[in-house]
């Protein structure tokens, strides 16, 4: 692609939304991702992290109740990579994010790899036995590796010459979005950097009280 627009297609359950879930897993924070949403008046969740690590599909009955429970693709400790190459043909610049995942004491365990080359699941992620031997592997091959998101966006971010995390933010909400609701809080709480107004307020009356004792000084000083 250069640069052009890209429209994906498909019938119901055909991978649309878990490939705009796969984007947004490398380029938002967890506790800010908006998976896709069963329904958007209930704000009910169909999936999340955890199910998805565990490749979670359909349901089937649950012997122990009566109810049902996911049927799941992988064990637990089975390690999940998710990955993208993105290039730029303009300025010759190539950038691999990937994420591994995997189920750990009922937690998803994770680190992150940011890397200025083309990089390939098959090629750099499978030939391993520990974890150290892998992130071993990939700071060979020049990648870098983290274990906080915050450091891993640091990076891709400066990568995609994006100064600030509204960016985003937006990218998050716009692409599950159902409803905006208000245009003027969707702006405000999505688009605009927030400000802290008490500290800007003080800041003014600083400036003014500062003004006025200057003011005051220049007037005793010329009836003197």
């Amino acid at each position: 692609m250069q640069g052009n627009i890209a429209l994906l297609t498909g019938a119901n359950g055909s991978g649309k939304s878990t490939l705009v879930d796969g984007l947004l897993t490398l380029l938002v924070a967890n506790q800010r991702r908006n998976y896709n949403q069963a329904s958007s008046m209930s704000g009910k969740k169909e999936r999340d992290e955890k199910s998805y690590v565990r490749g979670a599909y359909g349901r089937t009955r649950a012997e122990e109740s009566y109810g049902s429970k996911p049927k799941l693709l992988r064990d637990k400790g089975k390690l999940s990579v998710l990955l993208a190459y993105f290039s730029d043909r303009l300025s010759k610049q190539d950038v691999t994010l990937a994420q591994v995942l995997w189920m750990e004491d009922g937690s998803v365990r994770k680190f992150f790899v940011v890397a200025d080359a083309e990089l390939t699941i098959a090629s750099h992620f499978t030939q391993f036995t520990l974890i150290a031997d892998l992130k071993k592997q990939l700071k060979m091959l020049g990648a870098e590796t983290f274990e906080k998101f915050v450091d891993y966006s640091q990076q891709f971010r400066k990568r995609f010459g994006l100064e600030s995390e509204k960016a985003l933010d937006l990218f998050n909400q716009t692409v599950s979005i159902k409803e905006i609701g208000g245009l003027n809080d969707f702006v405000r709480n999505h688009m605009l950097e927030k400000a802290d107004v008490q500290t800007k307020i003080r800041e003014l009356q600083e400036s003014y009280d500062n003004l006025t004792i200057s003011y005051t000084a220049i007037q005793n000083a010329r009836k003197q």
